[in-house]
């Protein structure tokens, strides 16, 4: 009994070593619209600076920045407790959705953050 208890935590121990990786800067910062669209790959993290300029969804809006333009999913539970408009510059933090029949998407994963 001891020992497949033992043999059992041993098992466990060192597969959960095997989930461990990498945690901080890449080689590649994903932070304009333009990289994202040319460089990044499906579920990609990234972090953009821009305005949303118009709902195209329920949940879709336009997202701009210097370099382009791109659809964002973001869920009512993102959006702060004040209004934004067009003009209000964000920070959205999300995950690249990439499909081959679609364009290239980003969909929210935090809350948004205004910039002032």
């Amino acid at each position: 009994m001891k020992k497949t208890l033992i043999a059992a935590a041993l098992s466990l121990g060192l597969s959960t070593a095997s989930f461990a990786g990498f945690v901080g800067p890449s080689s590649y910062e994903f932070n304009t619209i333009k990289a994202v669209k040319e460089h990044a790959k499906d579920d990609t993290h990234v972090t953009l600076t821009g305005h949303i300029i118009k709902q195209v969804g329920d949940d879709k809006y336009t997202f701009k920045d210097a370099t382009g333009e791109i659809t964002v999913k973001i869920k009512s539970r993102y959006f702060p407790s004040q209004d934004i408009t067009p003009a209000t510059k964000i920070k959205l933090t999300g995950e690249v959705d990439k499909d081959m029949l679609e364009a290239t998407k980003i969909k929210a994963e935090k809350p948004i953050e205004i910039l002032k």
